[in-house]
């Protein structure tokens, strides 16, 4: 065979290695991958067609903004520019009405003499509201509806006003009933005293005017009050005495029940002595001195008057609690005596008109008696009920111990006395429970 180089039909000449000629042009891989790379670039031509577009593009958005702006104004101005012609109202002066309304004010004379009713039922009212008002007498106590007075007039216990302007009215009551005593009786009539008891037909104050002849001469005021059950009691009464009682009251308008008179004898003397049913021996014995500020003469301390007579207590049930320094059976007991003194429904730190309490520390160890509280006060609490001192030499030479006064043998010991002074019970030993306090006193 022949080596000699193989010509094409246009004089090239074809060799594996360097490509093949053909119409010219030489087919290398090269050549053909530099031509692909020509052909994929954008010419001039195409960029200013792809800008022609998007301007197309911002130009369209643009006419759809500017478009639906103004067609939204067309339609929105549009009912504003056609002309209605409108009936306007005359101008009218508006009414001032105050800011909480028109105030209605009402008195009533006397204060007590009833109530008053307004409906609707309050104190400022819009204009040309109707209040009706109706008066309520104080029948209870005697009092009747007499007549309306100021804004409006007349005699009818209901009435009814027109709210064009502030108002004031006086409602007046008049009491022409006159009360009416009754069920007088005299009970616990004894040697040194007595007490009456009666009822009105309507709410009075009371009084009773009492002496040993028909003269009278001293005179007691109920302690009810204005009320239509009355109590009074007269004390200071001789032994084995008649004595005159007249029983008066009145009611709120000055109108006087008649009188009511009746007598009385009191019982024959007490004796004194230290056993039940008898009178208890008065005496005086000085105040402890507390850690109160100007104790004895504190009031906030229940040790405030330098000295206490039994005597003093007169009229109400009193509790007296006999006990010693040296005693620790008394200590365990003063918890309960402190809450009889202190609780509102029984002493009320004998604040009670009914009862009062009271201790007495026989030895009149006053140099012990705080050592002990501060020593067991985390056992017992503090000793905040009054304490007398029984000072042997000092006051009456011990009356409570000597000459049979009270002959307190054992501590504790707790005597019960009657608002007429007279021993009722008498309890030795501690008490376990206030219980047992509350038992006694409901018994007398």
């Amino acid at each position: 065979m022949s080596n000699e180089p193989k010509w094409g039909s246009q004089g090239t000449e074809t060799s594996p290695d360097k490509g093949s000629f053909i119409h010219g042009e030489t087919h290398s891989p090269r050549r053909r991958q530099r031509k692909e790379a020509q052909n994929n670039e954008w010419s001039p031509k195409e960029i200013l067609q792809l800008i022609g577009f998007f301007l197309c593009i911002l130009l369209l958005l643009f006419l759809v903004v500017w478009g639906g702006t103004a067609l939204y104004k067309y339609i929105t101005e549009k009912p504003n520019k056609i002309k209605i012609p409108v009936s306007l109202p005359p101008i009218q002066t508006p009414t001032i009405i105050p800011s909480k309304g028109y105030i209605l004010t009402i008195g009533k004379a006397p204060q007590d003499g009833g109530s008053i009713i307004r409906e609707p039922g309050r104190e400022s009212y819009l204009p040309d509201t109707q209040v009706t008002l109706t008066a309520k007498p104080d029948t209870a106590s005697g009092y009747s509806f007499d007549r309306w007075s100021g804004d409006i007039s007349g005699t009818s216990m209901i009435t009814t006003i027109k709210m064009d302007s502030d108002k004031n009215i006086t409602a007046y009551f008049v009491d022409r009933v006159v009360p009416i005593i009754s069920e007088v009786q005299v009970t616990d009539v004894v040697d040194i005293s007595a007490t009456v008891i009666w009822a009105t037909s309507e709410n009075t104050t009371g009084y009773v005017e009492y002496g040993k002849t028909e003269s009278l001469g001293d005179s007691v005021q109920s302690t009810s009050g204005r009320a239509t059950d009355h109590i009074a009691r007269l004390t200071n009464l001789a032994p084995s005495t008649k004595y005159y009682l007249r029983v008066r009251s009145k009611d709120q308008g000055g109108n006087d029940a008649s009188p009511h008179t009746a007598t009385f004898t009191t019982s024959n003397a007490i004796p004194i002595g230290n056993e039940i049913g008898k009178r208890a021996p008065n005496f005086t014995l000085p105040s402890y001195r507390d850690g109160a500020l100007d104790s004895p003469n504190n009031p906030d301390s229940p040790n405030w008057k330098e000295t206490v007579s039994l005597s003093d207590l007169r009229g109400k049930t009193v509790v007296i609690n006999f006990w010693s320094s040296y005693c620790g059976a008394c200590l365990l007991e003063f918890p309960i005596i402190r809450d009889v003194y202190q609780k509102a429904e029984l002493a009320n730190m004998n604040k009670s008109p009914e009862l009062a309490l009271i201790t007495v520390c026989i030895d009149g160890r006053d140099d012990r008696i705080p050592k002990i509280e501060d020593k067991f006060r985390s056992q017992v609490g503090g000793f905040t009920f009054p304490i007398l001192l029984d000072k042997e030499d000092i006051i009456n030479k011990g009356v409570l111990i000597n000459n049979d006064r009270f002959n307190i043998q054992v501590t504790p010991t707790t005597v019960f006395i009657d608002e007429e002074g007279i021993i009722r019970y008498t309890k030795i030993g501690i008490f376990k429970t206030i219980d047992e306090v509350k038992s006694i006193l409901d018994s007398l």
